[in-house]
């Protein structure tokens, strides 16, 4: 709150505007990592957003670049996704001093991060896998083909509803923004522009394993920098209206979406508030993890093949059945895929638990087969226990 009513005040000359400011920013879905929803995403939101504004300040004279620094590290500490704000800073070099604004901010960036790592290492806390990803799954971030198909934007979309609801206003203004010579000069609006495209390019490239409804508030940071970008740049073009009946048209429509997003965020905090919409299983990535080793792919050099005979008579290339992969056309993603020249019978063994499993089989014909047909799949599967074999 304390950070949303500095950039207000850095950012405008009079009360009305200050207040313009201050509501767009506390007017979404972000609001609600402060009404008992408060975790470590909740800092890294808060503190991230207090690095911006600080940088704000800092270009008006009025807050010092080491606070800028430890700010930052701090997010980062709390967070990584705090990160994609940090290339903002970038724009508080000058030419004349940049040497030393250098070292400010990465000696300062630096105070918290390592007094964390030196809090865990006395801890003995384990340094986190970098290598693994998610129950295995290495890919952090969406290939430009995933990140566009229509199912994953439009999952994204949905979620940016929630934390930004004006976000088409903002986008739009930021955007004419940019059309503009004299905005282009603005130091505040090009720190603002990058600090919002470092936020959103994480909002809609980053990978997560949940999926966004189940864990919005990982996106959450973006609607902040987003916000107040927007509303800057929405404020300057009330400045460079052409006349004053354009002035007045950009002045009421303003004021009549921040109603609507403030009655937005009045419900979605009050409807969190009253109802559980989601209960947390912690034991859910080990049952993740679990599923994910039965991938069939990884089992298949345990496998029997029956008939074995190659294909060909071809020292390579010509094995009944291979690992390969192919990319869905749709949608840019790549998966492992069983390749199996008909006739072929794949057995895979396979120890389940002794208590009630689920097995679930997603198979899917490789696209280069689609227009020819295929000859499908069939999957028979025999449990044998002490009392026998059953299929």
């Amino acid at each position: 709150v304390l950070a949303t009513w500095a950039a207000a005040a850095w950012l405008a000359g009079s009360t009305l505007r200050r207040l313009v400011i201050y509501t767009a920013l506390l007017a979404g879905g972000t609001s609600l990592l402060w009404f008992g929803h408060v975790e470590n995403y909740s800092w890294s939101t808060a503190m991230a957003f207090a690095t911006l504004a600080l940088a704000v300040g800092y270009l008006g004279g009025r807050a010092p670049l080491w606070a800028v620094a430890v700010a930052g590290g701090t997010a980062v500490s709390f967070h990584p996704q705090a990160a994609f704000i940090l290339p903002a800073l970038l724009v508080l070099l000058r030419r004349d001093r940049w040497p030393r604004q250098v070292v400010t901010l990465v000696l300062g960036g630096l105070v918290v991060p390592l007094l964390t790592a030196g809090v865990f290492w006395w801890l003995k806390v384990p340094p986190p896998g970098l290598d693994g990803g998610f129950a295995g799954d290495p890919q952090l971030f969406w290939t430009p083909m995933q990140a566009l198909a229509p199912a994953q934007l439009a999952e994204a979309l949905q979620n940016l509803w929630l934390i930004a609801p004006l976000w088409p206003l903002w986008i739009g203004a930021g955007v004419w923004g940019l059309a503009q010579s004299a905005m282009r000069r603005d130091r505040t609006f090009l720190l603002l522009t990058v600090a919002a495209s470092g936020v959103l390019f994480y909002f809609f490239a980053f990978q997560n394993d949940l999926a966004r409804q189940r864990d919005w508030d990982l996106f959450a940071i973006a609607g902040p920098p987003l916000a107040l970008w927007g509303v800057y740049a929405w404020l300057r073009l009330l400045d460079m209206a052409p006349s004053p009946r354009a002035a007045a048209t950009l002045r009421q429509s303003l004021a009549t979406a921040l109603v609507l997003a403030t009655a937005f965020t009045i419900f979605w905090i009050g409807v969190n508030h009253a109802y559980t919409l989601v209960r947390p299983n912690s034991a859910e990535r080990e049952l993740y993890a679990r599923y994910r080793l039965l991938g069939l792919a990884t089992l298949l050099p345990q496998a029997t093949v029956a008939p074995d005979a190659p294909i060909c008579a071809e020292a390579t290339g010509c094995e009944r059945v291979a690992l390969t992969e192919f990319t869905m056309p749709q949608s840019g993603d790549t998966r492992p895929v069983i390749f199996a020249h008909a006739p072929a019978e794949i057995s895979m063994p396979l120890t389940v638990p002794a208590e009630r499993s689920f097995l679930w089989l997603s198979p899917a014909l490789d696209p280069q087969a689609w227009d020819w047909g295929g000859d499908g799949v069939t999957f028979t599967v025999r449990v044998r226990s002490d009392a026998g074999e059953a299929t």
